[in-house]
């Protein structure tokens, strides 16, 4: 790749964060896990009521440590990118950080789930479609045999209402 891709992260909430900076440009990164050609370059960092502030004081030295500017402005955070990685372990917060992101016409990688409801997730979809968006979400569990093998045998799956952990909240609801 000729062109080095510079990447905003929006959300400090989750270890995706962590994780996909380290893939990036962590010198400690194992060679089979690095991805060439993509560098984080800033992450914007908000409280959710999924990390505790120790939490995100240890992700933001981190990510500082290899370089990466964390800022509390979201205009500062996505200033300098060529495409927008979504990293909000709530899904209650997707649509409002897509909504922004979109309006800045760059490729988006929106981590799952890709919303907090159904509903949601068309605004999301309707959203990519009018702004003629380059957009990825899905889970790196997409890859694991069992679900592979789920997905040979219901080839036409239905939506349906999916819990989180607990077994008692739908996914994404803190």
């Amino acid at each position: 790749m000729s062109k080095e891709i510079r990447v905003a992260l929006i959300g400090l909430d989750t270890s995706h964060t962590v994780e996909f900076a380290r893939r990036m440009q962590a010198p400690d990164c194992p060679a089979d896990q690095k991805v060439e050609g993509l560098r984080a370059v800033s992450c914007l960092r908000f409280s959710t009521p999924f990390q505790n502030e120790e939490g995100l004081n240890a992700r933001q030295a981190m990510l500082e440590s290899w370089g990466i500017k964390v800022t509390l402005d979201f205009d500062e955070a996505v200033a300098d990118c060529d495409a927008i990685m979504i990293e909000i372990n709530d899904a209650a917060y997707h649509l409002e950080y897509f909504t922004r992101c979109a309006s800045l016409g760059k490729s988006i990688f929106l981590d799952k789930p890709l919303a907090d409801t159904i509903e949601n997730g068309k605004k999301i979809y309707d959203l990519t479609k009018s702004k003629n968006l380059k957009v990825f979400s899905v889970s790196s569990l997409r890859f694991v045999p069992q679900l592979e093998q789920a997905c040979r045998e219901i080839p036409s799956p239905q939506f349906a209402t999916i819990y989180g952990p607990l077994g008692g909240a739908p996914a994404g609801s803190s």
